[in-house]
């Protein structure tokens, strides 16, 4: 199915084998539209506390943890909310597949996040606000699979249909022999991202710091305070960025080069509020690289 960007003629299509997966009816066809995530963001400024600023962020309703929120609704970053709420028109499509052959369940989405060389910081908050939305659809995957799997052992009258049921990839097994339902995630599209980049590394990595100079070269939010919709159009006159996509198909891309101390800082000198760290929600499954790379790897984990 097609979902048309806002203010533009492109958009995304999501193509599946209906021989390998079961058919979706139309009202599964999700398309959301990123901005919309961005909102619920008021206009006004509290203090985050200590126990505020942790590395794990809970599922909210609102779709955004309350220390991104805060970040976001304070005054000077009225220009930053005005452009992921209201200027860009990137979209997120997501579909609930089950396979044919295994049952198992997949939560399948793709999206192409924000292009310019100057705005890695709006491409981690794209991505950070996508996979809020994934885990909902995902948790609401898992609750049909969980009562399609209790109805059919209810309806059940023989050893045959139940081991029919244990043999469903979907469902994993406690020690105390409790049946656990999963769901899996298969993220694509373009990122317009490189594999060190904030928005590849909050995939991966679940986590990214403030700009500390070490973990991402301090190239995440650098231009958080420089960057608006009005200049956009500007040449850009730095190439410390991650606009180098990656996709599924290629991670042929270098790193970006190292920032120098005097541009780690630009954050620091011209504002006392300090990004936030960012962090997937605990319940978000671990991902993998689907093309080679630095982030190709641990295969032993649960994904």
């Amino acid at each position: 199915y097609y979902t048309q960007k806002t203010g533009t003629r492109e958009g995304l299509a999501l193509f599946w084998s209906l021989k390998t997966f079961q058919t979706v009816s139309q009202n599964n066809l999700k398309s959301h539209q990123i901005q919309s995530f961005f909102q619920n963001i008021h206009h006004h400024h509290h203090t985050v506390t200590p126990s505020e600023q942790t590395t794990t962020t809970p599922l909210l309703p609102l779709s955004l943890s309350r220390h991104i929120q805060q970040f976001l609704s304070h005054p000077q970053n009225a220009d930053l909310r005005n452009i992921l709420s209201q200027k860009l028109g990137h979209v997120l499509q997501t579909v609930p597949l089950i396979c044919r052959n295994t049952n198992h369940a997949f939560i399948v989405a793709q999206t192409h996040l924000f292009y310019h060389p100057h705005a890695s910081h709006i491409r981690l908050l794209q991505m950070l606000a996508s996979c809020h939305q994934i885990e909902k659809e995902r948790q609401l995957l898992l609750h049909s699979v969980t009562e399609t799997v209790t109805k059919k052992e209810t309806n059940s009258t023989n050893h045959d249909d139940n081991h029919h049921n244990d043999d469903n990839n979907s469902i994993r097994h406690h020690k105390d022999g409790k049946q656990q339902q999963t769901a899996s995630v298969i993220f694509a599209g373009d990122f317009n991202s490189s594999p060190t980049s904030g928005a590849a590394r909050l995939l991966f990595e679940r986590t990214v710091a403030p700009a500390d100079g070490v973990t991402d070269q301090g190239t995440t939010w650098k231009h958080v305070n420089t960057f608006t919709w009005e200049r956009q159009n500007e040449n850009p006159t730095v190439t410390t960025h991650d606009h180098n996509s990656t996709n599924t198909t290629t991670t042929s891309t270098p790193p970006p080069p190292v920032a120098a101390a005097s541009d780690r800082n630009v954050i620091a000198a011209s504002s006392s509020l300090s990004p936030p760290v960012v962090a997937l929600p605990d319940s978000f499954p671990k991902m993998v690289s689907g093309c080679y790379g630095p982030h190709d790897h641990d295969h032993d984990h649960d994904h």
